[in-house]
């Protein structure tokens, strides 16, 4: 069985840096920036890809293919892309997510022109193949992990959970290390974690926000980054921009840390 074609997320060029010990890294660059991507295939069925872009945009160019499941982990940055002409998926730094892996519309932005990141790329069908003692073992539920990937819309959303960081970090460090042992256990760890019954029951982030409502948080932060010797409460800023303060706050989850949370 082929391997899944991971480079179909970057529609940009690439140039092999290194292919050594297991772990590819390619300089990748397009008409908004450059980056590096390096990449690991830790079981037959599951490639880890470590992304540290400078960047503003990044088409993706990956066809619907609901057999393959994404599995993405900010660690700086931000990554926006659009949903029909309604909602907008924003990851910014500890968020994690579970998608199909399906053609993003209007391509996948980075607007802070920085993003690092881990994207886990699951073939659930070539993993059972190649791996069913593995899962019967480890009682590790694939089918469960397909459930949250087919949550709606399109999306399961998690933010800074304490138990799911120490796995994700720990697969960070796996790839500074280049350690592939070390990425196996963590992402068997990963894939128990989603597969457990619990992991439905926790807080969810809704995965996609209304344009509309990110547009006003938008305005609302450049507001307050025009001029830092203006200081404005929530009370002025409903004013200014017509909205209730309640609104305000609920919209300030558009930014990793956004300078109105506090206010």
């Amino acid at each position: 069985m082929d391997l899944y074609k991971w480079k179909d997320h970057y529609a940009v060029s690439f140039e092999m840096m290194d292919n050594s010990n297991g772990f590819e890294q390619f300089r990748i660059s397009n008409q908004t920036g450059v980056g590096s991507v390096t990449a690991c295939t830790v079981f037959s069925g599951i490639q880890v890809l470590f992304n540290n872009l400078k960047m503003l945009q990044c088409s993706n160019r990956v066809k619907q293919n609901k057999k393959i499941i994404e599995m993405s982990f900010c660690l700086e940055g931000r990554y926006e892309n659009s949903w029909n002409d309604r909602y907008s998926f924003i990851l910014s730094a500890g968020d994690f997510s579970v998608g199909f892996a399906v053609r993003k519309e209007g391509g996948g932005r980075f607007p802070l022109r920085s993003y690092k990141g881990i994207l886990l790329i699951l073939d659930a069908e070539a993993f059972s193949e190649f791996h069913s003692n593995i899962l019967r073992e480890l009682e590790i539920n694939l089918d469960g992990i397909v459930s949250l990937a087919s949550r709606q819309p399109h999306y399961f959303k998690l933010r800074s959970n304490e138990e799911l960081n120490v796995i994700l970090n720990s697969i960070v460090s796996g790839f500074a290390g280049r350690n592939i042992p070390q990425l196996r256990i963590k992402v068997l760890e990963l894939l128990l974690f989603l597969s457990s019954p619990d992991t439905t029951d926790l807080k969810e982030l809704p995965a996609y926000l209304n344009k509309k409502n990110v547009a006003l948080a938008k305005a609302v932060y450049a507001a307050l980054t025009q001029d830092l010797s203006r200081h404005l409460t929530l009370e002025q800023l409903a004013a200014e921009f017509d909205s209730g303060i309640t609104s305000l706050k609920s919209h300030s989850r558009v930014f990793t840390a956004s300078p109105f949370t506090s206010i």
